[in-house]
């Protein structure tokens, strides 16, 4: 091998004491001056002392291998120098130097001469340097172009990756050279770059430059066949990786926003001296690699490098900017002012390039961008600047605006905002037909088809400073169609570009655009573009495509199977895009990734999020279906849905496998869909519905050719992996697209070796993340950091959110966004174009998450552990600490960027925006889960997570805002917050209480009253705030006695500390009355309640929310006590306000709107609450998911207003889910679940199926009783439906005494003209009349309509429930001429308030013709009973004991006309129905048999009919007592019997036992049953 210039004989090497020998050589003014001479960096000079005790440059040329190997260096070290050794091998030597007067202890020499020969040999090549033709740095001082020109001829001569570095050196000359400002800073920086290219290529390759310069011989060798240094590779890495950020740096200041960056960063002094810093490194780097004996070094030469190595001089332009702008009045002044612009323009000296225009523009940008006091700052949610700003002039303060207004302004006002005019003329032409708008819309649509909102209008323009024309024309066109997955960092400003930076644009389609169709089709594509080196899966994907149509076809889905890396994720998405192109799925194609999904809440709030839909919970996948359902059937064909990393969810505990695949085979009835997991769909389980609705199909590696071609693609044609390299590249990774490309990556890199790789794999049997490992522990460390940095965020994240994280600052995005370049480079970034966002590979994740510091290099990576950590230096153990340190802060930053937005938008919940608050809060609620996942994992280790988590002072509005975002609030959740308890404890840090306060059960909230006694005292506001929220915790559960002692104790201090009118007082006494009332004190309630009110209105003002909710409380105590017209005008008052003040989709609006619809309804008013119910639910649904019970409670209050109509098989389904999710969210005896019960069993008691509903009553009152007492309202009601199912079985005993009871109570508890105080009357009358004693009934009945008159008004259905139940009793007593007018006002009234078939209504026309059969007009009755029959049985069914009453009815009619033989089977089917219904001994069942007995007598049939007649006597004796009027016509009626037969001496007695019972105990002597026939 070649050696230095010196060939004298050396004496061997004496290892110098580590400890003195670099104080003697920096001492030394020969050793000190002749380091810092040859330019070498002291830290390096150190080395070489320390370890080899050399005191001059001139003993380096002797190293060898088994020179430092003998050393026994540490690790770090000795692959330091062995690098350094390895290098020089690598170099030729001097030509006038032959082989034989190498030394031969030295086979590896290190070059010495700063003229080196060139790398490629060549006979004609001239010695030294040419005369200054082949600088990059004098072309470029000749012009831009000329020195773009240099840069595209030596780019193809230099080897890899120094044509990489040539093309994104001219990208960053042309960025420089269109900066609008920073002009000379951006230009120092190139100057430094272009130094560093000179030197680089002249020491490493001066044969390129000598061809570009024309005066090589002949043509240099191919890329693949140079042999290039370690030194020179890892010099062009870290240059290529540099230029990347300085491109990105630089762009920002030729960009719409570069205006913004130099007024609102506050400077890029920092960044930029950072970039010098960098620059100047790698310059002393390149130096000492290519400069190690200097002796011939002219002092030219000398003076050249010093000079590049000098620190460059920032001037901060933005600090004189700022002060003149703030000097001239700020930015509304200057913008006014042509002048003051100019004045501006002045101070950033760009001369004519600056126009007024751009000025304009410019401020305009910079306008949008700061937040003024009252601003809401929607706007700043779009990232692209030209569209900020034009949302902040036309719809400043909203969030979302009607299409209609957005094309009033778009795009033909975008002039006004100072775009050049042929710019927004070329906009309008695109836009100018209605089809083109139409197209615009679709593709920007997501949620609201008449609205377009600050969010879709970011998702559709993501890119800050992307072409608005060119982004217009795709939408439109669909040229894009999603094809490929562009870099990050390849979008462009108009005029700009970036062809060629490190060659990752993805190519244009070749495609034809697709047709009018298609395009209506692609529209509503939704899935991600494909990446841009996906290759080898076109069989795959085919075969794919077909699977899924047949599949489809029969109902079943396809699950893609396979490991990490095999590329599931780019399949799946490219049969997407097939399958629309096809237009096999018109109604749209879905993504949904699931990776980190524990829940099926958290499912099915993705796919939601997915589709666009703000359906959520559990019975979100019912309403998914019928939205699937309906697509599919309004656009023609199916919808694809594409469900990505399922393998989290299929693995979960607790059974979510079993129901994401149940859920997922339902979900593949209504639409296509194809999911990606590394765990199989399909299962043998008995218990699973989804075990034959899948079929799994095991994906592999791809082929050989493939595998070559994706090697290929990563280079193009000038690959720099030989092929030998690349065939043990393709035996190592056997078809792993990820493996091969981040290993090819490594080995083309010299990250790694393919001996590293191969050794790496055999100690570990193959696994495959070996390798992968291997190749992201062999990046930089800075690039390591990043990764893991990044591997915080549990899915995708953007520009923004990852520079606050990396950086804590978001005006970083540039240099993030070219680090995220890097990365991509690499292959262990994916970057969606369509929505500018950034994922990792789960694969890459999960080993980005472990790497640790340490790891730097490939040898470090695939060395066993416990030789690593045994030999690890300090300098390994500092760089570890460093990376943890980095890597915790980037954790907090995360945990305080995501809970300071989840707060943000918890504030912006109350407000009318709240939707807006619950869209952007569902985008992110996996990033959500991974903070409270952090700040568990690093409760004690790291408080201040807990700290930055628990620091929201409106921790309640979030809350609720989490609840609404659905898959957020799970049992997982909770568990994993009550895993910090102990943390929280053992730190008793007075924030930390904030914890127990959010977490949902009671002993937290204790803990948290607890911990602030103790730290705070009983005092302090924040400790009576826990006494509050233990009580609102409580109270929720229905423990309104527990509660209530609370309520007032957290009253009385806050009325001591804070004083009567502080809000928190204020919420206090409301507090305190919503407790009472709930308990049904209603008059204790009401003063508190007008208290509150007045405080709020005089402290907070009349449209405060807490004052409308004050209003609104009011209006519920008062309706409770049945003053429904004092109620009603209250509860108007509170929607009104609220829909103006928080909006008409904000939950506590659509309580009012629920609020509203009760009232009316309790007033009999169904057809105007109905409607308002249904848009209560519809809403309620919408906004906070069907789980919530605000959303239950709308379920069940709708089925009361349908029941009430008398539809009850349309309100018990309604009922039954009400209940069910009750059960399921609150709990089996939480006071609403009781209700539940309790509604349900009344529903089912009105259709006559009292056996059913009775148990249920009773189940309701026994836990009612428990819970609430026997004198709470709702107890006593429950009271009174029991009884009133035990008296319609004729159980009138029974029922009687708990009727009293009800009455007594609710009298004591209500008073006597609460509404449901005059039911009880009413219901006590009728079980008293249906005793036969109509004497007592008679005055209640009156008593009750009175009551209800006065109360309800004339035409409430309570009101004409009274009048026809007085005329009832009074026609029992056969008073019929004074009955019937009451009947004819009570069928008239009932037919006007709830229509001719509520069962009221039919009830009436019954009961009116009874009342007239009564009195022997029976062809009147007759058509009348037909009636009621028929429409009973079609409206309760036939077996209803009403339908059958009617058909006795209708019988009895016909009968009394002398029809026996038409009237006997109607008895008989009345008989047996009721037998069957209502059971043997019911009252009504008897009546059959009495009536059946009577028929068959006036047929002459004694025989038959007398046994049934004492059948009768006897049962109604038993059943109803011996002097009830029934019993008494059944002696009657067998002596009736008796007397037809002859029998007159056994018949006479028992008619005088008849006559005598009705004349002194029932009837009276007027009563026409006291008339027995046949004695007169």
């Amino acid at each position: 091998m070649g050696c230095g210039a010196s060939t004298s004989s050396q004496a061997p090497m004496q290892p110098r004491d580590t400890a003195t020998s670099w104080e003697l050589v920096r001492c030394s003014p020969s050793g000190h001056e002749l380091f810092k001479k040859h330019g070498i960096p002291p830290e390096i000079a150190k080395l070489f002392v320390d370890e080899l005790g050399f005191h001059t440059t001139q003993h380096l040329c002797h190293v060898t291998e088994e020179d430092i190997k003998k050393l026994k260096l540490k690790p770090l070290i000795e692959r330091e120098f062995l690098r350094i050794v390895s290098d020089s091998n690598s170099r030729p030597a001097q030509p006038a130097l032959s082989a034989s007067q190498a030394p031969t202890t030295s086979p590896v020499a290190i070059a010495a001469a700063a003229n080196a020969t060139p790398a490629v040999p060549s006979p004609a090549a001239p010695q030294g340097h040419s005369t200054g033709s082949t600088k990059l740095k004098e072309r470029v001082q000749k012009g831009l172009e000329v020195g773009c020109t240099f840069l595209t001829k030596v780019k193809p001569m230099l080897p890899f990756p120094g044509d990489m570095v040539a093309g994104a050196l001219a990208v960053f000359m042309g960025l420089v050279s269109q900066a609008m400002a920073n002009k000379d800073n951006l230009t120092k920086l190139q100057e430094r770059a272009v130094d560093l290219f000179d030197l680089v290529v002249d020491r490493h390759v001066p044969h390129a430059a000598l061809m570009v310069a024309g005066t090589a011989a002949t043509q240099p060798p191919q890329q693949h066949q140079q042999k290039t240094s370690a030194a020179y590779m890892k010099l062009m890495v870290r240059f290529r990786d540099l230029l990347t950020e300085l491109i990105e740096y630089v762009r920002v200041f030729s960009s719409h926003s570069w205006l913004v960056r130099i007024i609102t960063s506050g400077g890029d002094q920092q960044r930029y001296e950072d970039y010098a810093q960098q620059l100047r490194d790698l310059t002393l780097e390149a130096q000492f690699a290519v400069v190690v004996d200097v002796a011939g070094m002219t002092e030219e030469m000398r003076a050249a490098m010093e000079e590049m190595t000098q620190q460059m001089v920032y001037v901060d332009h933005s600090a004189e900017v700022r002060a003149v702008v703030e000097e001239l009045g700020g930015l509304d002044s200057v913008m006014a002012d042509e002048d003051k612009i100019k004045a501006v323009a002045e101070k950033l000296d760009m001369g004519q390039r600056l126009t007024i225009r751009i000025m304009k523009q410019g401020l305009a940008a910079v306008k949008a961008s700061v937040v003024k006091e009252g601003d809401k700052g929607f706007h700043r949610l779009i990232c692209h600047m030209d569209l900020r700003v034009f949302w902040r002039t036309f719809f400043t303060g909203k969030w979302k605006v009607p299409w209609r207004l957005w094309w009033l302004g778009f795009p033909s006002r975008l002039e006004e905002m100072h775009l050049e005019p042929s710019y927004v003329s070329a906009l309008c032409d695109v836009l100018g037909s209605d089809q083109a708008k139409q197209a615009f819309q679709q593709r920007v649509d997501q949620w609201d088809p008449d609205n377009v909102s600050v969010d879709e209008i970011q998702l559709a323009f993501p890119q800050p400073d992307a072409d608005l024309l060119q982004l217009v024309r795709q939408l439109t066109t669909g040229s894009s169609g999603g094809k490929t997955m562009a870099a990050p960092g390849s979008s462009s400003t108009p005029g700009h570009t970036t062809t060629g930076v490190l060659q990752l644009t993805a190519a244009s389609s070749s495609e034809a655009a697709p047709s009018h169709t298609q395009h209506e089709a692609m529209a509503k594509c939704r899935l991600p573009p494909l990446d841009s080196l996906y290759t080898g899966r076109d069989a795959d994907a085919e075969l794919v495509v077909r699977l899924v149509k047949e599949q489809a076809a029969a109902q079943r889905g396809v699950c893609l199977l396979g490991g990490a890396g095999l590329g599931k994720s780019s399949l799946a998405v490219d049969v997407g895009w097939r399958l629309a192109r096809e237009g096999a799925c018109p109604g749209g194609a879905y993504f949904c990734d699931l990776r980190e999904a524990r829940s099926m809440d958290d499912v099915l709030m993705r796919i939601a999020l997915a589709v666009g839909s703000a359906i959520t919970g559990d019975d979100t996948l019912l309403k998914l279906l019928a939205w699937l359902r309906a697509t599919s059937a309004s656009c023609g064909g199916g919808v694809l849905l594409v469900v990505d990393n399922a393998e989290d969810v299929l693995q979960a505990d607790g059974g979510g496998g079993e129901g994401f695949r149940d859920a997922m085979a339902q979900v593949s009835t209504a639409a296509m869909v194809l999911v990606t997991s590394r765990a199989p769909m399909s299962t043998s389980s008995s218990s699973s519905s989804s075990g034959n609705t899948f079929v799994d199909h095991p994906l592999c590696g791809v082929d050989d050719g493939s595998s070559r071609q994706l090697v290929a693609s990563l280079w193009g044609d000038a690959s720099p992996l030989a092929a030998a390299d690349v065939d043990a590249l393709l035996d190592m990774c056997q078809g792993v697209p990820l493996l091969l490309r981040t290993c090819a990556d490594a080995l083309a890199h010299g990250r790694v070796t393919v001996a590293v790789l191969k050794a790496a794999l055999t100690n570990t049997n193959n696994d495959s993340t070996t390798a992968l490992h291997l190749a992201l522990a062999s990046l930089p460390l800075s690039q390591q950091l990043l990764l893991a940095q990044l591997s915080i965020f549990p899915s995708q994240f953007d520009e923004t959110s990852a520079a606050m994280v990396v950086y804590g600052d978001s005006s970083d995005v540039s240099r993030v966004r070219a680090q995220l370049v890097v990365l991509y480079s690499h292959g262990l970034v994916l970057h969606n174009v369509a929505l500018s966002t950034y994922s990792l590979h789960m694969a890459v994740r999960t080993t980005a998450a472990r790497l640790g510091g340490g790891l730097t290099s490939a040898a470090t990576a695939s060395e066993p552990a416990a030789a690593n950590k045994s030999a690890a230096s300090s300098s390994q153990q500092k760089q570890q600490q460093q990376f943890s340190r980095a890597l915790s802060c980037a954790r907090e930053r995360f945990v305080g960027q995501i809970m300071a937005a989840f707060t943000e938008w918890g504030q912006l919940y109350m407000t009318p925006d709240a939707l807006l608050a619950l869209r952007l809060a569902r985008q992110h609620a996996p990033d959500f889960l991974a903070v409270i996942q952090i700040a568990a994992a690093e409760a004690t280790t790291a408080p201040k997570m807990l700290e930055l988590v628990l620091r929201s002072t409106t921790w309640h509005y979030l809350e609720s805002l989490l609840f609404d975002v659905g898959g957020v609030l799970t049992p997982a959740f909770y568990e994993t917050w009550s895993s910090m308890e102990t943390a929280a404890n053992n730190l008793q840090a007075p924030c930390l209480a904030n914890f127990y306060s959010m977490l949902a059960g009671e002993a937290a909230h204790q803990q948290a009253l607890e911990l602030r006694t103790k730290v705070l005292g009983a005092e302090h506001p924040d400790t009576i705030s826990s006494i509050n929220n233990l009580a609102r915790c409580i109270n929720a559960q229905g423990k309104y006695s527990e509660a209530e002692p609370m309520f007032r104790r957290a009253l009385e201090l806050h009325t001591k500390v804070l004083g009567e009118e502080h809000p928190d007082t204020i919420s206090s006494i409301s507090n305190l009355a919503s407790c009472i009332n709930a308990q049904g004190n209603y008059s204790e309630a009401e003063p508190m309640y007008r208290q509150a009110l007045e405080l709020h209105t005089k402290v907070l003002g009349a449209e405060h929310p807490d004052t409308i909710s004050s209003i609104n409380n009011l209006a519920r105590c008062i309706n409770a006590q049945g003053k429904y017209s004092e109620a009603e005008p209250m509860f108007r008052r509170a929607l009104e306000l609220r829909t103006k003040v928080l909006g008409e989709e904000h939950p506590d609006t659509i309580s009012s709107i629920s609020n509203l619809a009760s009232c009316i309804n309790a007033q009999g008013k169904y057809s105007e609450a109905e409607p308002m119910y249904r848009r209560a639910l519809e809403l309620h649904t919408k906004v906070l998911g069907e789980e919530h019970p605000d959303t239950i409670s709308s379920i069940n209050n709708l089925a009361s207003c349908i029941d009430d109509q008398g539809k009850y098989s349309e309100a018990e389904p309604m009922y039954r889910r009400a209940l069910e999710l009750r059960t399921k969210v609150l709990g089996a005896e939480h006071p609403d679940t009781i209700s539940s019960i309790n509604n349900l069993a009344s529903c089912i008691n009105a259709q006559g199926k009292y056996s059913e509903a009775e148990p249920m009553f009773r189940r309701a009152l026994e836990l009612h009783t428990k819970v609430l007492g026997e004198e709470h309202p709702d107890t006593i009601s429950f009271i009174n439906n029991l009884a009133s199912c035990i008296n319609a079985q004729g159980k009138y005993s029974e029922a009687e005494p708990m009727f009293r009871r009800a009455l007594e109570l609710h009298t004591k508890v209500l008073g006597e003209e609460h509404p449901d105080t005059i039911s009880f009357i009413s219901n006590l009358a009728s079980c008293i009349n249906d005793q036969g004693n109509y004497s007592e009934a008679e005055p209640m009945y009156r008593q009750a309509l009175e009551l209800r008159t006065k109360v309800l008004g004339a035409e409430h259905p309570g009101t004409i429930s009274s009048i026809n139940n007085l005329a009832r009793c009074i026609n029992a007593q056969g008073k019929y001429s004074e009955a019937e007018p009451m009947f004819r006002r009570a069928l008239e009234l009932h037919t006007k308030v709830l229509g001719e078939e509520h069962p009221d209504t039919i009830s009436s026309i019954s009961n009116l013709a009874s009342c007239i059969n009564a009195q022997g007009y029976y062809s009147e009755a007759e058509p009348m009973y037909r009636q009621a029959l028929e429409l009973r049985t079609k409206v309760l069914g036939e077996e209803h004991p009403n339908t059958i009453s009617s058909i006795n009815n209708l019988a009895s009619c016909i009968n009394a006309q002398g029809n026996y033989s038409e009237a006997e089977p109607m008895y008989r089917q009345a008989l047996e129905l009721r037998t069957k219904v209502l059971g043997a001994e019911h009252p009504g069942t008897i009546s059959s048999i009495s009536n059946l007995a009577s028929c068959i007598n006036a047929q002459g049939n004694y025989s038959e009919a007398e046994p049934m007649y004492r059948q009768v006597l006897e049962l109604r004796t038993k059943v109803l007592g011996a002097e009830h009027p029934g019993t008494i016509s059944s002696i009657n009626n067998l002596a009736s019997c008796i007397d037809d037969q002859g029998k007159y001496s056994e018949a006479e007695p028992m008619y005088r036992q008849a006559l005598e019972l009705q004349l002194t105990k029932v009837l009276g002597e007027e009563h026409p049953d006291t008339k027995v026939p046949g004695c007169y």
